[in-house]
């Protein structure tokens, strides 16, 4: 759509839910819509989660699902973990104590815009999809995807994959906006320097299409690490 034909959508607001969006990319799509762009967190098994307000608050349907975070031994904590939810209107098969294996954390407190539900906070995505370095230390990937935001801000990617191959091997599949065009890929390297170890190998390669799901989905995050070895 040219920025005449997006200015003129009548919209109220956008919802978006499905793979998971950074801030970063609600902001620019804000922006570029003019109107709020506000993130949904559902899943097919628990339903509705939680979902932003106007003041960017992850607020969890309290009324629908009863929400914990467990440790990886599976007792509630206070801290990060993973988000466990027992739905509270499935009478036909119910889920009691379900992981998500989404990772984040609760806080109570109330909101800005008056909702008293508690608040998802620290959201760092699912927990099959993290990397883990050699040393065994995790990167989130919410933290991954927030990076990789950062990169395609400036323009010259039309769809990008993050792939971990294995602990030491990582690699960056993109479909360049422009054929054989790909800006700034020194400064991609550089910043993905920045937080993987020395010894893990990091390429970037450009693909015609990048990979997707077999329910067609395109995954940004992927890690073929095994859930053992982490």
């Amino acid at each position: 759509m040219s920025d005449q034909e997006i200015a003129g959508l009548p919209l109220k607001a956008v919802s978006v839910n499905s793979e998971m969006s950074c801030q970063r990319e609600l902001d620019d799509w804000q922006q570029l819509f003019s109107c709020p762009v506000l993130d949904d967190y559902a899943s097919e098994e628990l339903t509705h989660l939680a979902a932003q307000c106007l003041h960017g608050t992850y607020h969890l349907f309290e009324d629908i699902n009863y929400v914990e975070i467990v440790d990886d031994d599976g007792r509630p904590t206070t801290g990060a973990g993973t988000v466990t939810g027992t739905n509270l209107h499935n009478t036909a098969m119910p889920l009691i104590r379900y992981r998500q294996d989404d990772e984040g954390t609760i806080q109570d407190g109330v909101c800005a815009c008056g909702w008293r539900f508690r608040h998802l906070i620290d959201w760092q995505g699912r927990r099959n999809d993290s990397f883990t370095m050699p040393s065994g230390r995790v990167l989130s990937s919410g933290y991954l995807l927030d990076a990789m935001c950062e990169i395609t801000r400036a323009g010259g990617l039309r769809a990008f994959c993050l792939i971990q191959e294995n602990t030491s091997s990582i690699c960056l599949k993109v479909v360049p906006a422009i054929v054989g065009v790909l800006r700034a890929k020194k400064e991609t390297v550089a910043r993905f320097r920045e937080f993987f170890e020395p010894q893990v190998g990091f390429r970037i390669e450009k693909v015609a299409e990048c990979e997707r799901t077999s329910t067609g989905k395109q995954n940004p995050i992927i890690s073929r690490v095994s859930r053992q070895s982490q």
